[in-house]
């Protein structure tokens, strides 16, 4: 990562950091889902319906 070509240190424990000149200055940040999570969401989902259904049949 870098930021106006501002190279960011690393860190071991995952924590985003970064490093700025002096002054005053506007950090925008956009968080979105990366592929593994959306897969995770979705198997999640499916496995929700999976446990509905089952549940669903053994009480008929």
């Amino acid at each position: 990562m870098s930021i106006e070509h501002y190279p960011s240190p690393a860190r071991d424990d995952g924590l985003i950091t970064m490093q700025l000149p002096r002054g005053q200055r506007t950090i925008d940040i956009a968080w979105r889902r990366t592929p593994d999570q959306q897969l995770g969401i979705a198997l999640s989902a499916l496995a929700l319906i999976a446990l509905a259904l089952t549940f669903r049949r053994t009480q008929t």
